[in-house]
């Protein structure tokens, strides 16, 4: 029983000084530099079990490279937006994805699926505010983030606002629209573990 009893202790001493680990290299901002490398590292693996890599073949065709890659199954085309895709954010459970587009649409992507769960925001359509046509680039999505707890969505938009959705309740599920910025919203970050919303703009400004 105390060997069984020692043998947790020094688990649970190693899990603390793993935590600590990390915390001490997040100060001290490497933390991204070793997931960085684990990811280089990885998808070097993955170019070298490639046909090309095994024959002289000319890879400097980015069509002939990436269907390589298409036909290898290491990458996955998800179609759903009318415009360029212009940002993507990953939910920390690594299962849904979030994309913006210049087409005004947020789309919801279940990964494992490679299917769109959920239209978060709708394709921009032209129509009037009056006698006025509503511009298509005001609305363009530039940024996207979402929270450690996968429960909001925040979008970041050519018009300078920042809008936060409730992703549990399905399509266009406003929350709330900040608009402290004076240029388009071009980065959005929810720090760790928290709600606290971090946007930068073109106006040099972070909120």
């Amino acid at each position: 029983d105390q060997a069984s009893d020692a043998e947790d202790d020094n688990i649970d001493h190693d899990r603390i000084g793993m935590k600590l680990q990390r915390e001490r290299l997040k100060r001290e901002g490497a933390w991204e530099q070793v997931v960085a490398d684990k990811v280089a590292s990885s998808i070097n693996s993955m170019q070298q079990s490639l046909p090309s890599s095994k024959k002289a073949t000319d890879t400097s065709d980015v069509d002939v490279a990436s269907k390589e890659w298409l036909d290898a199954g290491y990458v996955k085309l998800l179609r759903g937006h009318d415009l360029t895709p212009t940002c993507v954010a990953l939910q920390s459970d690594g299962k849904t994805a979030i994309s913006g587009s210049k087409d005004h649409s947020v789309l919801i992507w279940d990964v494992e699926t490679e299917e769109r769960s959920l239209t978060l925001c709708p394709h921009w359509k032209r129509r009037t505010d009056g006698e006025n046509v509503i511009e298509r680039t005001k609305g363009e999505v530039l940024s996207v983030a979402c929270s450690d707890d996968g429960k909001y969505a925040a979008v970041g938009r050519r018009d300078s606002t920042v809008s936060i959705f409730d992703i549990r309740a399905g399509r266009n599920n406003l929350v709330k629209t900040f608009t402290g910025h004076k240029g388009a919203v071009t980065c959005l970050t929810f720090r760790t573990q928290s709600l606290q919303l971090f946007s930068g703009s073109d106006d040099r400004c972070i909120r």
